[in-house]
């Protein structure tokens, strides 16, 4: 919860109807934060992205920052972001642990970070409320270079936190606990990336013709995952879009990549020797993944010329030369083919999720006009052009250029035919275009999608009136306020995956519950289950799994007493019934809940993930 401090730091000023929304693309790998000072939610070209404020920044300027932290002995944090070297005992990849269920993936130490973390006597949430607390330092710090302190006293300043749409509800809730931590204010909202990305670029249409009805996937490529999600345009002025289908992602990203390069390291320079320099020279290694990064990874493109007899140099000083590693004077002399072989599997990841997505848009009876490629990994030429091969069919691809490539990766239509005409598009500011469009996503009472799709079904277990012909004899149980025969553990589903879910609409679902007439009701809680099956199920079975308990506590301070409904047993004694709803709403970032009386809300609920 936010400390009472933070609830100081952020009160609501909005004197004049101004507001300062600073948005945080909090990656896996980079983090970059944007901001647009605005009245009404709009102007794209006003937004302003972080770029001079981060220490030790090497080229001095830098869209994003490293999603690292070391600690000092006291707890402290000792370097941050590009202060961080390779040797230290560095915590990154933290993200991925705030989804307690998801297994990390193999560019992830999970034996070293869990040590880590131990010793530390931290969780994740709290380490990414450090690493948030960093951020926000530096986009305050930001502000008060820009603003004179009456200006930034009478603004309300509304905090963005973009979450991949992927996601589990408890790990978008475990972000919105950490950024509450870090002092980001009660009024903080939670963001989806592709839609944040999706947002900003057909806001700014910059180099695009689109027009009403087009259909786009958004392929967001980041450094840790990878994050797919089809619009419809309804609107272009202000943009409206709505959800297809429902988005796919999964593990992947420039992260596969940076890890396949340093495996190769570690393979030929040999564990033991490649261990010792991380000690003796961790510079060596800083200099050399960053070099990697933002010169050969970003650029790499086999297809631009003849990259076979090109030898791609990576600067590594202080390394003695070593013939199995390709070092010599203090260079690491890389070919083409090694490249590509650090691409391949992080490549082949993103085009089976594109294949995926395209697939379902195309049985739900669309035709995409294009995809968008963001962040991270979405500005490498190497994967825009192998997704256009992969669109176009072996028939229309030049075999030499398919060498490299999985013969059963090209993609054809649900009838058969090449997918050739849609287009693959690098928007402008690609790898900030989540942060930018998620400042436009914050504005209150403004969302550019006017439905989305159900990932999941989300529904409740109840009991029924039992029915001979539909129950069977193992499920019945008495209940005795009633007086009648149940049928134990049925499933309701409020919601089915692959449901529109329109924007600002709210499922509820009707709840009655019975007491004996003394007892003092402290707590009403419901549990919300959720299952990814095509089809649900009718009752409760291990392939639903409970999502979240939603609850009211002291409902008899917060509920009127005359909602509480006096009524006896058929042998007299005394029962109170309450009647209400838990509403549920599927907001950008997350699953909301609140608590209703008849017509009227009487609070947000709180939710307690399992």
């Amino acid at each position: 919860m936010p400390s009472p401090q933070a609830a100081r730091r952020n009160p609501p000023r909005n004197r004049n109807g101004d507001k300062i929304i600073i948005a945080v693309d909090f990656g896996t790998t980079f983090t970059g934060v944007a901001m647009l000072y605005t009245r009404d939610g709009k102007n794209p070209d006003k937004i302003e992205v972080l770029k001079d404020d981060w220490p030790a920044c090497p080229s001095g300027a830098s869209e994003k920052v490293p999603t690292e932290l070391v600690y000092a002995d006291d707890m402290t944090i000792k370097h941050w972001g590009f202060e961080v070297m390779i040797g230290e005992d560095r915590i990154r990849c933290v993200k991925l642990k705030l989804d307690k269920k998801k297994d990390l993936p193999e560019f992830v130490d999970a034996e070293q970070l869990e040590e880590l973390l131990s010793d530390l006597q931290k969780t994740p949430v709290t380490v990414t409320a450090d690493f948030l607390r960093k951020i926000r330092e530096a986009a305050m710090d930001h502000l008060q270079k820009r603003f004179m302190q009456e200006t930034l006293d009478n603004v309300e300043i509304i905090w963005v936190v973009t979450v991949p749409a992927i996601w589990s509800e408890e790990a978008k809730n475990n972000t919105k606990l950490a950024a509450a931590e870090a002092e980001m204010g009660l009024n903080l909202k939670l963001v989806a990336e592709p839609e944040a990305a999706a947002v900003y670029t057909l806001s700014s249409m910059a180099g695009m013709s689109a027009k009403v009805g087009d259909v786009f996937t958004i392929c967001d490529a980041g450094g840790g995952t990878i994050d797919l999600i089809t619009y419809r345009v309804d609107k272009l002025r202000p943009p409206q879009f709505r959800e297809v289908v429902p988005g796919t992602g999964g593990i992947g990203g420039g992260a596969l990549i940076d890890h396949a390069f340093m495996v190769y390291l570690r393979d030929h320079l040999g564990r033991e020797y490649f261990d010792q320099i991380s000690r003796e020279n961790p510079r060596a290694w800083s200099i050399a993944i960053e070099f990697f990064r933002d010169n050969v990874k970003r650029r790499f493109n086999p297809y631009s010329g003849s990259c076979e007899d090109t030898t791609f140099q990576i600067p590594v000083p202080g390394i003695p030369n070593h013939a199995a590693a390709k070092i010599s004077d203090g260079y690491l002399n890389l070919s083409g083919a090694d490249l590509a072989s650090f691409f391949e599997r992080s490549i082949v990841t993103t085009l089976g999720l594109l294949d995926e997505q395209i697939h379902a848009t195309e049985v739900a009876g669309f035709d995409i006009a294009a995809v968008l490629l963001v962040g991270g990994l979405g500005q490498s030429a190497y994967l825009r052009r192998r997704i256009q091969i992969h669109l176009s069919g072996p028939a229309n691809v030049d075999p030499t250029l398919l060498r490299n490539q999985d013969q059963n990766a090209t993609m054809h239509s649900v009838s058969g035919k090449s997918r050739s005409h849609i287009q693959v598009i690098q928007p402008v500011n690609a790898w900030s275009a989540i942060a930018r469009g998620a400042t436009l996503q914050g504005f209150p009472g403004i969302d550019s999608v006017a439905s989305r799709k159900a990932r999941h079904h989300y529904g409740v277990v109840f009991d029924d009136v039992f029915n001979p012909s539909k129950h069977p004899e193992s499920c019945k149980k008495w209940d005795g306020f009633a007086e009648t025969w149940r049928a134990a553990d049925q499933m309701y589903w409020l919601i089915n995956k692959g449901d529109t879910i329109k924007t600002g609409a709210v499922v509820r679902n009707p709840y009655e519950r019975y007491w004996f007439y003394d007892d003092v009701v402290d707590e009403i809680s419901e549990k919300l289950y959720i299952c990814e099956d095509d089809e649900a199920p009718t009752k409760l079975n291990d392939r639903v799994k409970h999502l979240v308990t939603v609850s009211v506590d002291s409902p008899e301070r917060v509920i009127p007493p005359r909602a509480f409904i006096k009524e006896r047993t058929s042998a007299g004694e005394p029962f109170k019934k309450l009647t209400y709803d838990v509403g549920l709403m599927q907001q950008s970032g997350q699953l909301t809940f609140d608590f209703r009386l008849k017509n009227t809300v009487l609070g947000m609920a709180k939710v307690q993930f399992e």
